[in-house]
């Protein structure tokens, strides 16, 4: 008599055990499914539980899985763990943000809709750059690109009026470098989805489409996950529809009122209430505040754990940065005091970096020790930064931006700022005013060295190219140069160097000086290092 033997259960091999609607998401089976989770309901935890599950369970072949994630740091989450469960298998996943899946898309498909091979992107560096070149004031250029990008994504934005031909200018001077930015990436890319024979051929590839962070997709980046799993619809997205922070961006909650509609949905299957990051009473002061918007689901229900927080929930405000700064220094201090807890059990959130900066300076000059938590992008390093500035050059000797790019990368701020501030001012290019003036000044003066410099390096790139064979090559041999800025040994060694009011001997030296000048009578200067040749350069010049 044989017996028919059942599959094991699905049982998560992770540091906590699903709870019990997180699980009827992960195990539902394969088909279109809306999840709705809050912060901390476990948004990315369902998404690579359910890649292990489809993979494990129901025998979905790796490669044949697209998952599109909000950053690339939560594409590396899913890969790393997912390598655990999955070994070597978890590499075949397609994963990543969709506008690394855009690029990669028109990368093979581009001359479909108009791009050429080889087309390069704009990032935000070159977009302000090109704003520059076309007249924006600073202060309003990063507000002009959010403008650029609400009147490609929103509906009924208008843009303004003086913002038009901004428009057509900056659209033109990327088409002419075969350029495309972030917003054109997308556009692109749904439009080559509307193209039968191209989106048949991409959607056979994936037999399974995940989203995270569902809620921060526009409606083009919606049409074009919805034109790759319309066919199988195996789609998995989850989201919290009470977020819409990336409104400016184009995000736009219709997006779960269209998956409903587009996969003949009544409403979403699954909804994550737990929230198993904060407190009892973080959540209902949450609640208390979300319920005072219209709810996109009238079901949708709230939940926080039996944990309650040992401290009340406050807010404050205050007239100045300065006095917030001050504040928290007082408050760290009186709380240590209370719970004699040690510096490193304390941290410090912000929003921006900036205020970062100002939060570190200040605590170290009032005695409390800190440290800026790591976690910049690697651009900032300065020897990356220098690298990437000169493979642009070289990959388009002839664009003047990327070159601009280059000189502001190897000259001082202060320095380059100055330059670029007297070439607007005199209606030249950059780089012709920057000939004029290396011109001008004299060969030992220390700006001009600098600036003789970084020209001399511009030019130097193109031959860099023709010599070497391929980019490693290249890099090496950037790398084997003067990498960096370009500052002089006393600018190199600043903060190594001491005030000479603090050498005893100085200070000896300088009393018989002035005796000597009061009385009118000579001074002898004893062997001091060196000190004695300068001392006595000086005084030959009174």
């Amino acid at each position: 008599m044989l017996a028919s033997v059942q599959p094991p259960r699905f049982s998560p091999l992770v540091p906590h055990t699903a709870s019990d609607s997180q699980r009827l998401a992960i195990e539902a089976d394969p088909g279109p499914l809306l999840v709705l989770a809050g912060p901390g309901a476990g948004k990315t935890f369902c998404l690579i539980e359910r890649i292990r599950f489809l993979v494990e369970q129901k025998q979905l072949d790796p490669a044949r899985i697209c998952a599109f994630t909000f950053t690339n740091k939560a594409a590396g989450e899913i890969s790393q763990r997912l390598g655990k469960y999955l070994g070597t298998a978890a590499e075949r996943i397609r994963r990543g943000t969709i506008h690394a899946f855009c690029a990669e898309l028109l990368r093979e498909f581009g001359a479909e809709v108009g791009l050429s091979p080889g087309f390069g992107i704009a990032d935000e560096d070159y977009q302000l750059l090109v704003l520059r070149r076309i007249g924006v004031p600073e202060r309003w250029r990063e507000n002009v690109l959010k403008a650029f990008t609400s009147h490609r994504f929103i509906r009924g934005f208008q843009i303004h009026e003086r913002d038009l031909p901004r428009y057509a200018q900056y659209s033109d001077i990327l088409a002419r470098r075969n350029l495309v930015d972030f917003d054109m990436l997308v556009l692109k890319t749904a439009e080559l989805m509307r193209i039968d024979s191209v989106a048949e051929t991409v959607r056979r590839r994936w037999d399974c489409v995940l989203v995270d962070e569902f809620q921060d997709l526009n409606p083009v980046q919606y049409r074009i996950v919805h034109a790759l799993a319309k066919e199988h619809r195996n789609i998995f997205a989850v989201g919290d529809d009470d977020q819409s922070i990336y409104a400016w961006a184009g995000a736009d909650q219709e997006v779960f009122r269209n998956f409903l509609s587009d996969f003949n949905l009544n409403e979403p299957k699954c909804q994550l209430a737990e929230n198993r990051r904060c407190p009892r009473e973080v959540i209902e002061l949450a609640s208390v505040l979300i319920n005072m918007n219209t709810p996109l689901f009238a079901h949708r229900t709230r939940a926080g754990t039996e944990r309650s927080a040992p401290f009340p929930i406050t807010a404050l405000k205050f007239p100045t940065a300065q006095a917030e700064l001050e504040w928290a220094i007082k408050d760290l201090h009186r709380d240590r005091d209370a719970h004699r807890h040690g510096w490193e059990n304390v941290a410090l959130l912000y929003r921006k970096n900036e205020m970062g900066y100002a939060a570190e300076a200040q605590f170290l000059v009032e005695g409390v020790p800190c440290r800026t938590a790591n976690g910049r992008a690697m651009a900032d390093d300065p020897i990356v930064n220098y690298v990437v500035a000169a493979l642009r050059v070289i990959a388009d000797p002839a664009d003047p931006i990327q070159q601009e790019l280059f000189l502001e990368t190897v000259l001082p701020r202060p320095l380059f700022d100055r330059v670029r501030a007297k070439a607007q001012e005199k209606r030249r290019t950059l780089l012709s005013h920057l000939e004029r003036t290396i011109h001008r000044l004299p060969k030992d003066d220390v700006d001009g060295k600098k600036l003789r410099k970084g020209i001399s390096a511009l030019r130097n790139l193109a031959a860099l190219a023709v010599c070497q064979s391929d980019i490693a090559c290249l890099v090496d041999e950037l790398l084997s140069q003067r990498v960096g800025q370009y500052r002089t040994m006393l600018e190199e060694n600043h903060e190594d160097l001491s005030d000479p009011a603090d050498h005893e001997e100085v200070q000896i030296i300088a009393a018989r000086i002035a005796e000597a000048l009061e009385l009118g009578k000579p001074v002898w200067i004893p062997r001091c290092g060196g000190l004695e040749i300068a001392l006595k350069g000086m005084l030959n010049g009174i």
